[in-house]
């Protein structure tokens, strides 16, 4: 990082401004970032931008990261294409939007970078998010049954084995899971209720290379719901379909079986 170039503008009339909360000017995205790094370096202090594209937004992330550490800023990207192809880019751009949303709630002073497709979208109340994390530290005493139950419920998908985001894993006494509040996923070792060990470890190897006191686990969606919230939209659901009638009764059959295999 090029922090002794940033302090050469300390002064710099623009810079300045920004310092103040006043209006200012920059004449491309390189600019932009050098000024915003600037007043950063020398204010440690909350900025977001929004930026009209996601391109821009990731442009201006780019150019940034050359002067500020990649711990001080949080990315909220959104697909913009509704497209087949999006679909595993959404996994990470989904990853990236519950990371950037918990580290914005529980860190202080970060670099907020989004743009304005992003924000159009519902997100759930601050209480109702931090109220969804889990937190489980080595030595805890916890009911594996409930654990994978509140896996479930936040929207984790069991598999035999964890390689992406949003996955977890359960074999005897070890339990796998991949939360966005790691960029590796954990490696949970039991003896019998008690939490024994926690460790970070590499997806394609499956070796463990970080030893951990504590791990949290973070939702999978952007609009979290309480079970009460789930079983309200459920019950309207069925009443809209009882009602309507533009669908064959194989139509309602097969949207009220998918409607009973949802598990909260």
């Amino acid at each position: 990082m090029n922090n002794e170039l940033l302090t050469y503008f300390y002064n710099d009339i623009e810079v300045k401004k920004l310092d103040s909360y006043l209006p200012f000017s920059a004449n491309s995205l390189e600019s932009l970032a050098l000024s915003v790094a600037t007043s950063f370096k020398k204010n440690k202090r909350d900025i977001a931008l929004v930026f009209s594209s996601l391109f821009e937004a990731q442009t201006f992330l780019d150019f940034i990261s050359n002067f500020i550490s990649k711990d001080d800023i949080l990315f909220y990207p959104y697909d913009e294409v509704l497209r087949l192809e999006a679909v595993s880019s959404s996994k990470e751009m989904l990853k990236e939007r519950i990371y950037s949303s918990y580290k914005a709630l529980t860190s202080n002073n970060p670099i907020f970078i989004t743009h304005s497709v992003a924000i159009i979208h519902e997100v759930s109340p601050k209480e109702a998010f931090l109220k969804s994390i889990k937190r489980y530290k080595v030595h805890s005493v916890i009911d594996r049954k409930e654990l994978v139950n509140n896996l479930i419920s936040l929207g984790y998908v069991k598999v035999n084995k964890v390689e992406n985001v949003f996955e977890f894993s359960l074999r005897g006494e070890i339990l796998d899971i991949f939360s966005p509040s790691s960029y590796s996923p954990y490696r949970i070792e039991f003896f019998d209720d008690e939490i024994d060990e926690i460790r970070l470890f590499d997806v394609a190897s499956e070796l463990s290379f970080k030893e951990v006191d504590s791990f949290e686990i973070l939702p999978c969606h952007d609009l979290v719901l309480s079970k009460e919230e789930v079983d309200r939209g459920i019950e309207k659901i069925k009443e809209e379909v009882a009602s309507s009638t533009y669908k064959s009764k194989l139509e309602k059959d097969e949207i009220n079986n998918k409607i009973s295999k949802v598990v909260f």
